[in-house]
């Protein structure tokens, strides 16, 4: 293995090791490599999904590389995934970062964000 693939590999584990030691036993995770995050943290992982609506399901989205490519041979996060952080930024909350891994906490409300617009004129029924 070489120092590359050795450095990826200790990042990875330091993020399944993160999310042991501060996520509950019942959430929901996503990743592109649900096999591996799912062996080492014991927790519920799925693939991760293509849009907004089904991403918002889960609790954490795990960004791990080598990220997986789709049909057209783009990095699914240059394609649909970056979409969806560049669309909705407020839906995600960046909780572990390494140099190739990041852990986000996928908010089903948004979170605090610059408004165009200031908040107490938002009217809730």
């Amino acid at each position: 293995m070489g120092k590359k693939a050795s450095i990826i590999w200790r990042e990875r584990i330091e993020a399944c090791n993160w999310i042991k030691r501060n996520t509950s036993k019942n959430v929901v995770l996503t990743s592109k490599h649900p096999d591996l995050v799912n062996l080492y943290t014991g927790r519920k992982t799925l693939w991760t999904p293509d849009s907004i609506n089904n991403i918002l399901k889960f609790d954490y989205l795990i960004l791990m590389p080598p990220q997986a490519t789709d049909i057209s041979g783009k990095k699914f996060w240059e394609s649909r995934g970056l979409q969806i952080f560049k669309r909705e930024p407020q839906r995600f909350k960046q909780v572990f970062k390494t140099s190739r891994v990041s852990i986000w906490e996928v908010c089903k409300f948004p979170v605090e964000t610059d408004l165009e617009f200031p908040a107490e004129k938002l009217i809730y029924p």
